[in-house]
């Protein structure tokens, strides 16, 4: 696991310098965009643990680029506050083929993917993103139907006492 060290955090400037620089994937159009609830006014800066951060944004952002067979792939991710300022809740959207709703909890497990073995994925992806959105303390789920695109959402500790 990483070292968990708070840093204050512009969460504009983070995302376009970590994630709108991603190389295009199977050379199809892409967008990625962020949202931010401006009703709470504490998100333009947070203080957070950035490198776990970063790792969980960039693998859902990353699957929900590489396992979408469209040709326009889009991911969305909306940034929350919690009323207390403790946590953030991050969603992370696709429009990809989704997941049916039998394996929404398999997914997290440790070398679990619904593809063949013989295509990209070792399965640890999402495990590991479950496993360090929990050693954070935050929570993760996902909502999704087959046919209609996938949304992660996670809860992350700002300015967490440890």
């Amino acid at each position: 696991f990483f070292i968990s060290q708070n840093k204050l955090l512009s969460l504009p400037t983070f995302f376009k310098q970590n994630l709108n620089c991603q190389q295009p994937l199977l050379n199809a159009e892409k967008e990625i965009s962020l949202h931010i609830d401006q009703k709470y006014d504490f998100l333009k800066a947070i203080k957070i643990a950035q490198a776990p951060f970063f790792s969980v944004l960039k693998n859902l952002v990353e699957n929900g680029l590489k396992h979408n067979p469209s040709s326009t792939k889009e991911v969305v991710v909306e940034v929350k506050g919690s009323c207390d300022q403790h946590y953030i809740e991050v969603s992370v959207k696709d429009n990809g083929p989704g997941i049916p709703v039998k394996y929404h909890k398999k997914i997290f497990q440790l070398f679990q993917t619904l593809k063949p073995q013989d295509e990209s994925g070792s399965g640890l992806g999402l495990a590991i993103v479950k496993k360090t959105v929990e050693h954070e303390e935050g929570e993760i789920s996902v909502t999704s139907n087959e046919g209609q695109g996938a949304v992660f959402t996670f809860t992350w500790p700002i300015s967490a006492q440890r």
